[in-house]
């Protein structure tokens, strides 16, 4: 028995059978833990909307699974549970162990919550923003720049055509540039990402949560240094207080997605399936703040990374897709290739109908799939493509 997986960027979800009993369970058991140990940075969802019963020994695994995530610093959430497996969790008084969630995009917003909760000790409040306190795992510097962001305190809303969502302030009319404010950067070796758990953090004390890049990794990105500081003499940038205001200015926005898109690309020798993808995402989101002699070549860069992606679909995630298919398709319009654009938007809605219904319902987030197919469609009703 192979349990159904819908793959997600932090998460992904196993959809568990009608009935779990004790004899399918060394069927079960080993593909949860083999996720675990080659997934160590991601969550772990179970649903169980299908489930009717779960037996004495289900409710032992659930809890080693349980105990295993806590223990790695992750999670275990239980999705829509019904009111009978609900029942059954509290006779045996553990309904108050575990994370239940409704829905899908309850569940993003508790994980994005969970991992800003996580790094909030290690923060201090400027400005309405949570600067990060820490050090970079290459060069142990303490000059790190940058700041903890939940893509969910944010409402994400799309103006007209344009290709960038805009983040507002919960409730109110107040802009955000959140896409400029989020690479952190090391004063010292200008190591760049966009992910808080690439740098080590610390409260000054004894505290800290160390960096989640593998040594294979930190050895890659020490041997780029040199190329890294040769982008910044290039381009003559000074790493000061100009880095810590908001919005960023389009020059420091543009450049910290450059080095971010370096850093990625000293790893291509780890081979690692995520790659291709934030090459290309970070070549795009530098196309929002470059100079316009800049952009097709970031354009190109783009096509070149994305299209990897999309030729072997099957080792990603529903956002990572969704985010490359949106894209793809703003450059092929872009380019005036409109036969292009129109398989892409194809191929896009057809990884939007094969969505489970409880991810394709979540449609207002940043990491929401259906958030990004709702602007491409928009975009191509405004602007038919030509016949061809």
């Amino acid at each position: 028995m192979r349990l159904a997986v819908t793959p997600l960027e932090k998460y992904d979800i196993f959809d568990l059978p009608v009935e779990i009993r004790v004899n399918i369970l060394p069927l079960i058991s080993p593909q949860l833990s083999n996720y675990m140990t080659e997934n160590p940075r991601k969550d772990l969802v179970l649903n169980l909307s299908s489930v009717k019963f779960l037996d004495s020994s289900t409710i032992k695994l659930l809890v080693n699974l349980h105990k295993r995530m806590e223990s790695d610093k992750k999670r275990l959430y239980l999705l829509k549970p019904s009111n009978d497996v609900m029942k059954i969790f509290s006779d045996v008084k553990l309904d108050g162990i575990f994370s239940f969630l409704n829905g899908c995009e309850e569940l993003d917003k508790a994980v994005c919550s969970a991992d800003y909760a996580a790094y909030l000790p290690f923060t201090q409040k400027e400005n309405g923003l949570r600067n990060l306190r820490g050090s970079c795992p290459l060069c142990g510097s303490e000059n790190i720049v940058g700041y903890l962001i939940n893509v969910n305190d944010y409402d994400w809303k799309w103006e007209s055509d344009y290709p960038f969502p805009t983040a507002y302030l919960k409730g109110t009319s107040t802009a955000l540039d959140v896409i400029g404010l989020c690479p952190i950067v090391c004063a010292e070796c200008f190591m760049c990402s966009t992910n808080t758990a690439d740098f080590t953090v610390n409260d000054g004390n004894a505290a800290s949560i160390r960096s989640s890049l593998g040594e294979d990794a930190k050895l890659l990105l020490l041997k780029d240094v040199k190329t890294r500081k040769k982008i910044v003499e290039d381009i003559e940038l000074v790493v000061g207080q100009d880095f810590f205001s908001h919005p960023r200015k389009p020059v420091i926005a543009y450049n910290l997605h450059v080095l971010a898109e370096s850093c990625v690309r000293s790893l291509t020798a780890l081979k690692s399936a995520a790659l291709p993808f934030w090459i290309g995402y970070y070549s795009y989101l530098s196309t929002k703040y470059a100079p316009s002699h800049k952009k097709d070549a970031l354009i190109d860069n783009c096509r070149t990374w994305l299209t990897q992606v999309i030729n072997e679909k099957q080792r990603y995630n529903f956002i990572h897709l969704s985010k490359t298919y949106f894209i793809l398709l703003i450059a092929a319009i872009s380019l005036n290739k409109d036969k292009e654009a129109g398989r892409l938007f194809v191929d896009f809605s057809e990884l939007i109908d094969a969505l489970p219904p409880g991810v394709k319902s979540y449609s207002s987030g940043f990491n929401s799939p259906a958030f990004w197919f709702t602007q491409a469609k928009f975009i191509l009703e405004k602007q038919p493509l030509n016949a061809q």
